[in-house]
C-alpha cells in the first residue's frame, strides 16, 4: 500500500478509534476458553489427499474484538492449525513455524505438539522458540520448530495474541495445499456491528443468532481442493478470499462507518486541499522547471512527470519535510509529490481525476464493497485525453499506468468547485487499458549466410514502445554501465552474448521515456545456426525471433487466463540466399493461429514469406488483444502461445540448384 493510501486509511481508523471507546466490562473471552483435544488422533489422509506433500486438516481462525481494561478497542487473535506430512518436502514446509507479531502487543499463548505416525504426542520443547525484531525486513516475527516431525505424522500448534485494533481486513485463503477444514469466526461486543463477504466460491459467514451477549459470525467450509498456481493467471486473486469489515458502532450513531464517499472526502482532504503558502512554493517549482512552456497540456503532464520522477527522490520514507525544504534537499514524501501532481493540474487548468485501485493481479477492485482493503495504489486519469498514468511509480508515464490496475474497476474522485468551495465527487467506473497497438516489440534482422564456413551474420535492429520498455526505457540512463551491459544482455535473441559486437541503445533520453520507441541495434557472428547436411545445410532461422513461452500443462485448466498488458510483435527476418542454392521447404513457414473471443479477434499469431529475388523476407507477426481470456477460449489462446514456440524451433534446408 502507498504510503498515502496507508496515512489515509490510518487517518480513518483513528477517527473511528475515537468512536470505539467504552466501558471496561468483564468479558469470558474465547481464548481463555479454548482448548486442543487431550487425546489427538492421527489423521488418516484420504487417497486424494495422499498425492499431496501435505493436508491441512484444520485451519480455524478466531478474531475478537473487545474493550481492554481502559475501554479501548483491542483484538484477541486466535489461530489453530493441524498438518499432516505425506513428504519428505512436506517436512520442510511445516517443522519450522513462523509468525508475524507486528502489530502485536503481547503474546498471550503459544502450544504445539507433533502427533507421530505410531499415534504418540511429542510435547512442545519452549526452548525451540525464537523472537526476531525485524525478519528479511518483514518486521518482527516469533518463529518456533516442532520436534519428532516425520513422514506420515501431524503437526498441531495454536497460538493467541493480543493486538492492536484493526477496523477492516481481506483475508486469502491458502489453498496451495487441500485443506480439510477451514473455519473462521469474527466475533465483537454487540454494539460493534461487522460486515463480511466472500469471493471465488468461499462459503459466506452466517450469523450466529443463539448469542446474545455478543456478535459472532462464522464460516465454515470443508474440503477445499488444492489449486496450483498456472501460467498466464492471476492466481493469488482468483483464490478464495473474504473481507471483513466494522460498519456501525451502534452505542455511537448508526451512520455506516465506510461508504465511497467517506473515503473519498477523507482522500480528497488529504490531498485536494492544499495551504496557500504550499501552493505559492509548488507554483514557484513550476516556474523553475518551465512547465508552463510545454506547448500542450499533454506535453505539461509529460515534462512535470519526467521532473518530479527523474529529478527528485520519492519515497514514502523520507518522512514529512515542510514542502520548500523538500524541495530543496530533493527528497519528496508521497503526499507531497502528489501535492505537486494536483496543484499543477489545477494552475495550467488540466481536467484530471484521482484513481484509487488494486493490483488486479492480487486482489480485483470490488465496486459493491466499499472497503480500504481494495484501495493499494494511485492513478490520475485526463479525460480530456483519456489517458492515465501512475503519478507514485517511477516506471511509469502518461498513457502507461502501472499495467496491473488497468482492466480493473476503481474509484474515481474528481474535484467539484461551487463558488469558491470545492469538494469531492466520486463514482467506481473501469480502467480501460492501454490499447495493443501502443506496446510492441518489433525485430527486423538481415542474415547473411556462408555456407562455406557454415557461418551466419546477423544485422539486429530491435524496437521497443510502451509496455515492451516499461520496465527499462525510463531508468536505462540512471543506470551505470556495467548494469546497462546486462540490460542488454536481455534483448540479444540469441543467447551468445560473445558473440555480439557494435551495441548502441538509443531514445533513453528523458524526453524518448514512452514516447519515441527504445532502439537496440548490434551484430553477431554465429556458428551454430548453420548446420551441415551432406551436399545440404540447414539454417534454424526460427532461432532468430529468441526463445519463447511454451504454454503446456498436463493438468485441466482451471483459471481464466491473464496476461499483464496487451501487446504485439512484429519480426521482420530478411535472409539472402547464397548464389547456387535454394530452399526446399519454404512452406513450413507458413503458419496462423487465432484466439476469438465473442466473435472478435483477440489474439494472433502469422508467418509467411515473400521471395524477392535472392532475398527471401519472412514476416513473423504475434498480437494480443485482450488481457482477459476466459476458460473456454483457453485453447485458442493457447495454440497462439505455442505457436511462437513452435516458429522457434523451425529450420531451413539449402539445397544446390
Amino acid at each position: 500500500m502507498k504510503s498515502v493510501l496507508k496515512s489515509n486509511a490510518i487517518n480513518i481508523s483513528i477517527l473511528i478509534l475515537s468512536l470505539l471507546s467504552g466501558k471496561s466490562i468483564a468479558q469470558n473471552y474465547f481464548y481463555k476458553t479454548f482448548a486442543w483435544e487431550k487425546q489427538p488422533t492421527l489423521y488418516k489422509p484420504t487417497e486424494l489427499e495422499k498425492k499431496s506433500e501435505l493436508v491441512l486438516v484444520k485451519d480455524f481462525t478466531v478474531l475478537e474484538s473487545a474493550y481492554d481494561k481502559d475501554g479501548q478497542a483491542v483484538i484477541y487473535e486466535t489461530h489453530h492449525r493441524i498438518y499432516h506430512i505425506n513428504t519428505q518436502k512436506g517436512i520442510e514446509e511445516v517443522n519450522k513455524v513462523y509468525v508475524s507479531t507486528d502489530q502485536v502487543n503481547e503474546e498471550l499463548e503459544l502450544k504445539a505438539r507433533c502427533i507421530t505416525a505410531a499415534n504418540k504426542v511429542i510435547p512442545f520443547n519452549a526452548d525451540n522458540v525464537k523472537k526476531v525484531d525485524n525478519l528479511d525486513n518483514a518486521g518482527p516475527y516469533t518463529i518456533f520448530s516442532i520436534d519428532g516431525v516425520d513422514v506420515g505424522c501431524d503437526v498441531e500448534y495454536y497460538y493467541t495474541n493480543k493486538r492492536s485494533f484493526f477496523p477492516y481486513a481481506l483475508y486469502r485463503v491458502n489453498n496451495t495445499l487441500p485443506i480439510t477444514s477451514y473455519q473462521f469466526t469474527l466475533i465483537s461486543p454487540k454494539n460493534l456491528v461487522y460486515e463480511s463477504k466472500c469471493y471465488n466460491g468461499l462459503s459466506a459467514f452466517v450469523k450466529d443468532t443463539t448469542e446474545k451477549e455478543k456478535n459472532i459470525l462464522r464460516l465454515v467450509h470443508n474440503n477445499l481442493q488444492e489449486v496450483e498456481e498456472e501460467k498466464y493467471s492471476s492466481t493469488k486473486a482468483n483464490r478464495p478470499a473474504f473481507s471483513i469489515q466494522l460498519a456501525y458502532n451502534t452505542d455511537k450513531s448508526n451512520a455506516k462507518f465506510y461508504t465511497w464517499e467517506t473515503i473519498a472526502k477523507g482522500y480528497y482532504n488529504s490531498l485536494f486541499v492544499i495551504e496557500k503558502d504550499e501552493q505559492k512554493i509548488i507554483e514557484k517549482f513550476l516556474d523553475k522547471n518551465k512547465i508552463a512552456k510545454a506547448p500542450t497540456p499533454e506535453a505539461k503532464i509529460i515534462l512535470l512527470e519526467n521532473t518530479v520522477k527523474l529529478q527528485y527522490n520519492v519515497s514514502a520514507s523520507n518522512g514529512s519535510l515542510p514542502l520548500n525544504k523538500a524541495l530543496e534537499v530533493r527528497n519528496l514524501d508521497e503526499v507531497a509529490a502528489m501535492k505537486i501532481y494536483i496543484h499543477a493540474f489545477n494552475v495550467y487548468k488540466i481536467p484530471f481525476e484521482l484513481v484509487i485501485t488494486s493490483d488486479r493481479m492480487n486482489k480485483r477492485f470490488d465496486g459493491k464493497n466499499p472497503s480500504q482493503s481494495f484501495l493499494d495504489d494511485i492513478l490520475f486519469y485526463f479525460p480530456d485525453l483519456n489517458k492515465y498514468t501512475s503519478p507514485l511509480e517511477i516506471l511509469s508515464r502518461l498513457d502507461y499506468p502501472n499495467p496491473n490496475n488497468a482492466a480493473n474497476d476503481g474509484l474515481f474522485i474528481k474535484e467539484i468547485v461551487l463558488g469558491d468551495v470545492g469538494m469531492p465527487s466520486s463514482k467506481i467506473k473501469y480502467i480501460t487499458p492501454t490499447d495493443y497497438t501502443k506496446s510492441f516489440h518489433n525485430l527486423n534482422i538481415k542474415t547473411k549466410i556462408n555456407p562455406n564456413t557454415l557461418t551466419a551474420s546477423l544485422d539486429v535492429e530491435q524496437n521497443l514502445m510502451g509496455y515492451s520498455a516499461y520496465y527499462t526505457q525510463p531508468i536505462y540512463e540512471l543506470l551505470n554501465d556495467e548494469q546497462k551491459k546486462d540490460v542488454n544482455k536481455g534483448y540479444y535473441t540469441i543467447d551468445k552474448p560473445d558473440a555480439v559486437k557494435n551495441v548502441v541503445v538509443s531514445n533513453t533520453d528523458k524526453e524518448s521515456i514512452l514516447v519515441k520507441p527504445m532502439k537496440i541495434t548490434y551484430t553477431q557472428d554465429l556458428t551454430d545456426v548453420v548446420e551441415s547436411a551432406g551436399d545440404k545445410f540447414v539454417f534454424k532461422i526460427g532461432e532468430l525471433i529468441g526463445m519463447q513461452s511454451e504454454l503446456y500443462q498436463e493438468k485441466k485448466r482451471v483459471s481464466d487466463g491473464d496476461i499483464f498488458y496487451a501487446h504485439h510483435f512484429k519480426r521482420t527476418l530478411e535472409i539472402e540466399i547464397p548464389d547456387g542454392y535454394k530452399i526446399d521447404n519454404l512452406d513450413d513457414l507458413k503458419m496462423n493461429k487465432t484466439c476469438t473471443i465473442d466473435g472478435k479477434e483477440a489474439a494472433q499469431f502469422k508467418s509467411e514469406y515473400v521471395l524477392d529475388g535472392k532475398k527471401l523476407i519472412v514476416t513473423v507477426y504475434e498480437d494480443y488483444r485482450a488481457i482477459k481470456y476466459p476458460l473456454a477460449n483457453f485453447d485458442e489462446f493457447k495454440a497462439v502461445i505455442n505457436a511462437a514456440a513452435d516458429f522457434n524451433k523451425k529450420s531451413l534446408v539449402f539445397s544446390k540448384n
